[in-house]
């Protein structure tokens, strides 16, 4: 298994955790390495503006610092193992006057496409927000590079982090990949803030109240502001057991929303995503694991402005979570694809590229069992009439 198979699998381990691959040429340590593994751990206590407490957010830093540096140690050992050159520069910045770190795991993640630089000058993904602690690993290895991002997806008229930040040193201003970090944040104001607590606690304030108040990843708080997120991208969710006839029945939707609307619609199948033979039992682990990327190549669709239409087959509640989470930006719109037992035994048997029972086992365990915007039979009527019923039920003018 080649060294960067082995980094994935040691990183499917940790489901929650977003991880990345860049390009560092760009950097001095380029000279010597050829990559980054750019990782960013969730904080520990997912803090709002309404709960947060100083303390709390400063044990949810240490919280995300402990699973950090557990997993950077099993990277170390296995880059040992295989041989490769590696480095793990540090966080802490090289003196108190310009307030940089030897190696920006900011700009790293932007590269390896983990995130983008908010308007309170730190990364923002969308799963978590801001609420995550970054490290990075610097090796001598070829990787399969992350797209970078290089604009912020921040909305224009939202200033939450702004207004939250109780010294004002943020300016309001939108990130890209051209801006200095003295556009975006009076740092050293900040920075004396922070230090004037050091006699009183022993070290700098945490204060994470622009952390707190940034809405992505908070899934009500984005619905609210998703008009300015995703204008009229949305997503589509087909869900239903396998060989029910939703891929067929997606991309009979995704033609009719172009001719009768002119606006593009990407279709992301879970199969898609799938690792090994089709024949093989999946678990719902693996299903888990594929689902997020499948989530994240939805969230690069909506991003570009595209709307997606998602076939998946969803059997538990922290799949569903996990997906409405990670979308939470977008209106999400559900339809349930169903047929009766029988004729997913019969269309399974046809198809021959499925592990005999899967579609009923599916069926069986199909997360949520109802609250959906619609359900679709597809032993019911033709592929271009569900699409129609869909079509004129979600997309309503």
């Amino acid at each position: 298994m080649n060294p960067e198979s082995r980094i994935r699998e040691l990183f499917a381990e940790y489901p929650d955790v977003i991880y990345g691959f860049c390009d560092i040429s760009y950097s001095p340590y380029g000279r010597q390495y050829r990559s980054a593994i750019v990782l960013a751990v969730p904080y520990g206590k997912q803090l709002t503006t309404e709960t947060y407490k100083e303390q709390d957010f400063e044990d949810g830093i240490q919280s995300a610092k402990t699973r950090l540096e557990l997993i950077l140690r099993r990277l170390e050992t296995l880059l040992q193992a295989c041989g490769i050159l590696y480095d793990i520069p540090p966080v802490a910045q090289s003196d108190e006057k310009e307030l940089l770190a030897p190696f920006s795991f900011k700009h790293a993640a932007t590269r390896a496409g983990i995130g983008w630089i908010g308007k309170n000058d730190v990364v923002i993904t969308q799963r978590y927000g801001p609420r995550v602690r970054l490290s990075a690993v610097l090796i001598d290895a070829p990787l399969t590079f992350g797209e970078p991002i290089t604009e912020s997806k921040c909305p224009e008229d939202c200033v939450l982090c702004v207004e939250a930040c109780p010294c004002k040193a943020l300016y309001g201003v939108r990130w890209d990949a051209s801006k200095q970090r003295s556009e975006l944040i009076d740092y050293h104001r900040c920075n004396r803030m922070r230090s004037s607590f050091i006699p009183r606690l022993g070290r700098k304030h945490a204060c994470g109240r622009c952390l707190a108040a940034c809405p992505f990843g908070k899934q009500s708080a984005m619905r609210e502001l998703c008009g300015g997120v995703s204008g009229r991208a949305q997503a589509v969710l087909l869900n239903g057991p396998s060989s029910s006839g939703k891929s067929t029945l997606a991309k009979a939707l995704q033609a009719l929303i172009e001719s009768k609307r002119s606006e593009r619609y990407e279709v992301v199948s879970i199969d898609d995503f799938m690792k090994g033979s089709p024949n093989e039992t999946i678990y719902e682990d693996d299903v888990y694991e594929i689902s997020g990327d499948m989530c994240e190549k939805a969230l690069e669709i909506l991003g570009s402005g595209s709307g997606v239409i998602i076939d998946h087959v969803i059997t538990s509640e922290r799949i569903f979570r996990q997906l409405t989470e990670m979308l939470a930006a977008y209106p999400l719109r559900t339809a349930h694809i169903s047929c009766p037992l029988d004729i997913l035994r019969e269309r399974e048997q046809a198809r021959g590229d499925r592990c005999p029972g899967s579609a009923e086992a599916s069926a069986e365990y199909l997360y949520p069992k109802d609250g959906y915007e619609m359900t679709i039979d597809t032993s019911r009527g033709t592929q271009a009439g569900n699409a129609l019923t869909i079509y004129e039920t979600l997309f309503k003018s």
